[in-house]
């Protein structure tokens, strides 16, 4: 297993921030250590308020990509909704072809069309 501070892992999210960065101006990135992997939070800086995660267990090859809607609630709590996730990603750029389908409205529009069936086949 990896650990966080191993070689491999920092490449890994030095590559992946690396080929990101064009899009560093339309989102606030972070990066969260855990016990089972790494994370990247893309949180959005437009008038549509979504966060694309993008999370790499140590003990495996795969990424996986998710991404939510966010809401702000009457406290002021933050409400997260999933629109999209991919678990499956076996590499790097495929990571990158895939995150820029979501940037695009590939997780937007799924979620439409989910509950646009949901609603009109009960």
């Amino acid at each position: 297993m990896d650990q966080k501070f191993s070689n491999k892992t920092q490449k890994e999210i030095d590559e992946l921030l690396r080929r990101l960065n064009e899009w560093e101006k339309y989102f606030s990135i972070n990066l969260n250590y855990f016990y089972e992997g790494w994370a990247l939070y893309f949180r959005e800086r437009t008038m549509y308020p979504r966060l694309i995660v993008v999370f790499k267990p140590y003990s495996e090859s795969t990424f996986s990509l998710s991404s939510f809607e966010i809401h702000t609630c009457i406290e002021n709590k933050e409400r997260f909704r999933q629109l999209y996730l991919n678990n499956k990603i076996p590499n790097v750029n495929d990571l990158i072809s895939e995150f820029k389908k979501v940037l695009y409205g590939k997780d937007i529009i799924s979620s439409l069309s989910n509950e646009y069936h949901l609603n009109r086949y009960p």
